[in-house]
């Protein structure tokens, strides 16, 4: 069975790797969702950063295993879907950095500034350019901005979910290093691209916590207040 599946599969580990890292992020939105909640417009954000991460991860397995071309229809189909997803995730970390370090008014504002640069992302990466640099360009300043918020956070109030979001952007940093320089333990079964799924996945974990714990947080807070 194994021997069929990776005669199917392009790069059948880094695919693999990729389905797992994409269902694993689906249950850890299923089990944010499950959860009683006041604070929903954060819980839909922590919703959607993970759930843009599985189904980029989706999206990248089905590129890895059955459409590697990104010159063909399916390829390219593919490949651009990914990228958006991307844009998703940084829309995600820009809004929950937001929920952290402004007042309501200022997250109304950086709101319709985010949606407005997501929009352009997506023109761009849809019709204009389809190199990963984009993505990175619109990523990585929210990733970066998420990290700040999760640290502020924790250095204002050392709240356990400030931590937890810390410790999952540290995760997400390294991954995307090694996968960068191409730092992996086996040339096939370990490369640097199932490194990064690993460790992309123990991130969504931690980021899962944080966001279920700032929810607690966040509720006790609310009854403390009536």
């Amino acid at each position: 069975m194994d021997g069929k599946i990776a005669v199917m599969l392009h790069e059948a580990p880094v695919s693999l790797s990729d389905f797992a890292l994409a269902a694993l992020s689906a249950v850890l939105v299923a089990k944010l969702l499950a959860g009683n909640t006041e604070m929903h417009r954060i819980r839909t954000w922590f919703c959607l950063e993970i759930g843009a991460v599985a189904l980029a991860a989706l999206l990248g397995g089905i590129a890895h295993g059955f459409v590697p071309d990104t010159e063909t229809f399916w390829g390219a189909l593919v490949w651009r879907s990914t990228l958006v997803c991307v844009g998703m995730a940084g829309l995600a970390a820009m809004m929950i950095a937001s929920f952290l370090l402004f007042r309501p008014r200022t997250v109304e504002r950086v709101r319709f500034a985010a949606l407005l640069a997501f929009a352009v992302y997506c023109g761009l990466v849809l019709f204009e350019f389809q190199g990963f640099v984009v993505a990175l360009i619109f990523y990585t300043p929210t990733a970066v901005l998420l990290f700040i918020a999760f640290l502020v956070r924790w250095r204002k109030e050392a709240a356990s979910f400030a931590l937890d979001g810390i410790i999952a952007m540290v995760l997400t940093f390294i991954a995307a290093g090694l996968q960068h320089f191409q730092v992996g333990i086996d040339p096939v079964y370990f490369n640097n691209n199932v490194i990064y799924h690993l460790l992309q996945g123990a991130a969504m974990i931690f980021l899962y916590r944080a966001g279920r714990r700032w929810l607690k947080h966040a509720s006790q807070l609310q009854v403390q207040s009536v």
